[in-house]
């Protein structure tokens, strides 16, 4: 079978769309059921799909090629959705955790063709007797992907989710709740519960998670550092060459498994002196993170979707920027620095250069991820959120996220008093 690409294009993250789901964090129970008219929970007419459960780790490994096939011709192919990162993550965090398993459910056509994916695996959430089973998207905790979403073929994209979800209903004994993260301004899931909770008689809740600055890269990038604002182009332009001049830097981009996976531990390095140098500690700085990273990006890099950004002067590194990239989509996931070239805006050259590379390359966006750090909107002022979606089934539950969102409140109010009453004193 031919492959068909649909890209991510503005058409997938219209700016527009984007305006509008900035301005409402909380997305209203009773706009998103309107939306899931066509998804109420029914197993009528839907029998032409093969549902199974995958939950057993040699089954989901063997997955690999057919889901990555899949993702290609998905309503929402982005690079977190690959069998690479779910499977890895599986491996390094929740196979070790205690009373977590896998509940992946496929869904497959007449000619036995996976046409779709839920993602999915079961943890417990607090202790005996009240310990809550909870169904989570794959990936998720402890690192930090974005835009997640049901892997679902383009075609009939809708038919294929409401299947899954029906033999979803049809296995309610088995968990008390939904708590997915991360997922897609654009993403089917959201819509789609919002009125299979209230079919199951659920509570459901729909709110912002992270927002993620990007840029769009096609045209010229020229004329895309024309754009900027004097200042920051100057301070790019500027700097490239001071350190060019004055150092002699050379980069060097890493993209072939055994380059990446060398390069990844010059990161780890130079990530951990940092941060170390602040008297600070990042959650990436761990054992369990540097092994899901060291097998991710090595398989990733196999096919095309990782490569390192580095910056060397007189053959030491002193910059590496570690990205993914999948689908005309460019992310830039994590770097580390020199502090003994702190003076150099190491961070705007070597970003800069990689902006370049995507209009080079024929990227089409630029993505810097979750966090809004005021360095990001030196290079562009769209932005886009991610989502949380919750399900409560049982009392236990609804009570549990009850609490949930009291507490969250409680902490965002507590924060902005902290902030008037600082305002005030000043």
């Amino acid at each position: 079978m031919s492959k068909i690409y649909t890209p991510i294009c503005s058409s997938y993250f219209g700016e527009k769309q984007m305006f509008e789901s900035q301005i409402v964090e909380k997305q209203s129970c009773r706009a998103q059921t309107k939306l899931a008219n066509a998804a109420t929970v029914s197993t009528e007419g839907l029998d032409e799909y093969e549902i199974a459960l995958c939950d057993q780790e040699e089954s989901f490994r063997r997955l690999q090629s057919e889901w990555n096939e899949l993702l290609d011709h998905s309503a929402c192919p982005v690079v977190f959705l690959k069998h690479q990162w779910m499977y890895t993550w599986w491996l390094v965090y929740g196979s070790r955790q205690t009373g977590t398993r896998l509940f992946i459910l496929t869904a497959r056509d007449a000619a036995k063709r996976l046409v779709g994916v839920l993602p999915l695996y079961l943890e417990r959430l607090g202790r005996q007797p009240l310990a809550l089973r909870v169904l989570r998207l794959l990936g998720t905790a402890n690192e930090a992907p974005e835009y997640l979403d049901a892997i679902v073929h383009y075609q009939n994209s809708q038919r294929i989710l409401a299947t899954l979800l029906a033999t979803l209903a049809a296995r309610r004994s088995e968990y008390d709740a939904l708590l997915l993260n991360d997922l897609s301004p654009k993403a089917l899931l959201p819509a789609f519960l919002a009125g299979w909770s209230q079919t199951l008689g659920g509570v459901y809740e729909n709110y912002t998670c992270s927002i993620c600055p990007y840029l769009k890269t096609t045209g010229e990038f020229d004329k895309f550092i024309q754009a900027l604002s004097t200042k920051h182009r100057y301070n790019f332009r500027r700097e490239t060459r001071r350190l060019i001049e004055q150092r002699q830097v050379v980069f060097k981009v890493a993209a072939d498994s055994e380059a990446v996976k060398s390069g990844l531990e010059l990161l780890f390095i130079l990530h951990q002196q940092r941060w170390e140098g602040k008297g600070k500690k990042s959650q990436f700085d761990n054992e369990s993170s540097h092994t899901f990273h060291r097998h991710l990006a090595v398989a990733l890099a196999g096919e095309g979707a990782a490569r390192l950004y580095m910056l060397y002067c007189e053959h030491r590194p002193i910059a590496v920027f570690y990205c993914l990239c999948y689908n005309g989509q460019f992310f830039y996931y994590q770097s580390g620095l020199d502090a003994a070239f702190k003076n150099y805006s190491l961070g705007t050259v070597v970003i800069g250069k990689m902006i370049a590379d995507c209009f080079a390359q024929n990227f089409y966006e630029f993505d810097f991820l979750r966090g809004n750090e005021s360095y990001k909107f030196n290079w562009t002022n769209l932005t886009r959120p991610t989502s949380v979606c919750e399900v409560g089934l049982t009392t236990s539950a609804k009570l549990y996220f009850r609490f949930h969102h009291f507490y969250r409140h409680l902490k965002k109010r507590i924060r902005r008093l902290e902030a008037q009453w600082c305002s005030a004193r000043n």
